[in-house]
């Protein structure tokens, strides 16, 4: 049996049913039907706030003119499905149940109750989450460009480079490129964020060893050819002695007188 119940000016609230058959019988169903003011229903809070995608999250809505058999809940959002929510409780002011966020997009969302079963009233935003990223990123750039780029010691690539996946903490940077200088620093590795670890390297300065010219004295003898003549000195001293014995001298000039005499 189907019928229908002109509540205009009704007060809100539950109501018995009862059904009358055609032999004057009756039959009441306590408390089967409730009548809830359209113009009267609100949603004023939801608790908690956001939840995290892929994940199920229990709520709690809050406001006036729920029915307490029909009322249920759902999260909408322009150009996207509406994410109906599974109702565990309710009460004339309070929405209980769960939102099943697997495979939703995350950003803003609206709050809906439908009070009575088919009417709504929209209520406070809530925020689906992405999942929270667990390691950092660290983008290694140089001027001029390709630098060897290391992390903690361990090498990256030549710059510009980009690694992912990097534990959250402190690390040292450094770079190097031939005829540069070498550089280092220190920078903070945070979840979900990119570390820009640029640096610009400086020229090397060229150091030549100089070394100091010797200088080595000499002396030069010059001849000079001239046309004075010379004087023989006389021998300041005697003359040596000649060794040859008297004897030998007076046999020789014996000879001499033999030869002369004999001519």
């Amino acid at each position: 049996m189907t019928t229908s119940f002109p509540l205009n000016g009704v007060t809100p609230g539950s109501w018995n049913v009862m059904v009358l058959n055609s032999d004057s019988g009756t039959a009441t169903l306590t408390s089967g039907f409730s009548v809830t003011d359209a113009t009267a229903a609100t949603v004023s809070s939801i608790s908690p706030t956001s939840g995290t995608v892929n994940t199920s999250v229990s709520v709690t809505l809050v406001g006036t003119g729920f029915s307490t058999s029909a009322s249920s809940m759902c999260l909408v959002r322009s150009g996207y499905n509406d994410i109906v929510g599974s109702v565990t409780g309710r009460t004339s002011t309070q929405v209980t149940g769960t939102f099943n966020l697997n495979g939703q997009t995350p950003g803003t969302w609206t709050t809906r109750v439908y009070y009575d079963g088919t009417h709504y009233a929209d209520g406070p935003s809530f925020t689906i989450n992405p999942v929270t990223p667990v390691n950092g990123t660290v983008s290694f750039s140089t001027n001029p460009s390709a630098a060897a780029a290391y992390l903690n010691g361990n090498f990256q690539g030549k710059t510009p480079v980009t690694s992912y996946n990097i534990t959250p903490g402190t690390y040292t940077i450094r770079y190097q490129r031939s005829g540069y200088n070498d550089w280092s620093g220190t920078f903070t590795v945070t979840a979900g964020r990119t570390t820009d670890g640029y640096a610009r390297l400086t020229a090397a300065t060229m150091e030549t060893a100089t070394t100091a010219p010797t200088l080595i004295r000499s002396t030069v003898t010059t001849f000079k050819r001239t046309t004075t003549k010379m004087v023989t000195p006389w021998p300041a001293s005697t003359p040596t002695q000649s060794p040859v014995d008297p004897v030998v001298i007076l046999g020789v000039l014996g000879m001499g007188l033999i030869v002369l005499g004999i001519r």
